[in-house]
């Protein structure tokens, strides 16, 4: 994927604020830049509603979920960064008793590396 997602952070609104009828009936909005009362400018990013299978509760929890997802991906990037760096001075020169005590960091790295790939569309 070449595109860049939108910027957060990301809010999760009320549908019925927006001003357009094409997301009003929504009940969660996910986007960026709009004020608590409606007002301003707004970048629409999802929209959540709720159906037979998903209940309001559950609806908004992933809205919520979603609308951290930019955050969490930074996030997740300065870890996977923090962690390499251990591994690398693991590598250089500790003994093998702690090497093998810190043995989860490679797999816990290369799990954060893929889904932050997956998050930039790269996987």
């Amino acid at each position: 994927m070449s595109g860049q997602h939108t910027p957060g952070p990301w809010a999760v609104l009320d549908g019925t604020l927006l001003r357009t009828s094409e997301f009003a009936s929504f009940p969660r909005t996910i986007g960026k830049g709009l004020d608590t009362d409606g007002s301003g400018p707004w970048i629409h990013v999802a929209h959540i509603s709720q159906n037979p299978v998903v209940g309001a509760e559950e609806a908004e929890a992933n809205a919520h979920l979603i609308a951290a997802a930019p955050e969490m991906l930074v996030a997740l990037e300065r870890l996977a960064e923090r962690v390499a760096e251990l591994e690398s001075d693991l590598n250089d020169g500790l003994n093998e008793a702690v090497r093998a005590y810190y043995g989860h960091v490679t797999p816990a790295l290369a799990f954060a590396q893929r889904i932050a790939a997956k998050a930039r569309g790269e996987a």
